[in-house]
């Protein structure tokens, strides 16, 4: 099958056939910083990525808040829906990594690394 790639970069996802040759790219209009992908037993396409904020007490200069989340494709690259993975309201007491995984029945869930160990 072909190859998905997360383009942080470019801001976007890549597809390429299974030599590598570029086919295709799409959600450049959506994402900001993708990081992991992963993709369903029905051929959804899960990107983690930053949703941007604008905090609004902030003029000069703009601040802009980054939220955790997840931006969800279907299979022929439309864009279906976000899901924030956190409130714009809670404190932040430090940052996390979590990646998409892909469960035994093929829903998504995430997975966070803490004490170097890997929890879901």
């Amino acid at each position: 099958g072909d190859i998905i790639l997360s383009d942080k970069e470019n801001a976007r996802i890549s597809i390429c056939n299974k030599n590598g040759v570029f086919v295709k790219e799409f959600g450049s209009s959506i994402l900001h910083s993708p990081k992991d992908i992963a993709v369903d037993k029905d051929g959804n396409i899960y990107v983690i990525d930053w949703n941007s904020y604008l905090v609004s007490e902030t003029t000069n200069p703009k601040i802009y808040e980054y939220i955790a989340c997840i931006h969800i494709f279907d299979m022929q690259e439309n864009f279906i829906r976000t899901i924030v993975l956190e409130q714009r309201t809670a404190k932040k007491s430090g940052l996390q990594s979590a990646s998409i995984i892909i469960d035994d029945t093929g829903e998504y869930a995430l997975s966070i690394k803490k004490n170097h160990n890997r929890i879901s």
